[in-house]
Order: structure tokens, then C-alpha cells, then sequence
């Protein structure tokens, strides 16, 4: 608030993003509600991939115990080879 002189947060025109984009999300979280990630869908420039992790809630891309299968191995594979 200091540092903009607002409570609320700037616009942000994300279909300037042009920097590949892959959004992991969690069929289970309380935190962000899928119309939410719909909506950040249609607003991101370069979407590669929209991936739902069906049982995942927001914690789970932490702690959960299967998150190396469920996520990780799928992120390291839409890295671009060194």
C-alpha cells in the first residue's frame, strides 16, 4: 500500500506475457476455485498447457507424498533441454 498508494492491486494485461506459460492446478483447492483459473486461462498470451491435477488442493503441490509423479516429472519435462 506504501509502495503504490492503493489497497488495491495494479491491472496487469496478461496477454503480454509472451514467455511460455504451463499452469498446473488442483481439482481440490479451496483457495483458487476453477472459474479462477478459467478466467486466468482465457488472460494468459502464451499458454502452452493447462494440466489438473484432479485430487490436488493447494497444499498438495508442497507436501503432497506423490508429488514428484503427479507434478515434478511433468514440469521437468516441459523445461527446455539445457
Amino acid at each position: 500500500m506504501i509502495r503504490y498508494g492503493s489497497k488495491k492491486p495494479m491491472e496487469y494485461f496478461l496477454g503480454n506475457v509472451t514467455a511460455p506459460v504451463y499452469v498446473y492446478w488442483g481439482g481440490n483447492d479451496r483457495i483458487v476455485s476453477p472459474k479462477d483459473v478459467d478466467w486466468l486461462l482465457t488472460q494468459l498470451g502464451n499458454l502452452k498447457r493447462s494440466v489438473r491435477i484432479k485430487n490436488y488442493n493447494h497444499e498438495d503441490f508442497i507436501w503432497g507424498t506423490d508429488v514428484k509423479e503427479m507434478l515434478y516429472d511433468s514440469v521437468m519435462a516441459d523445461l527446455p533441454p539445457p
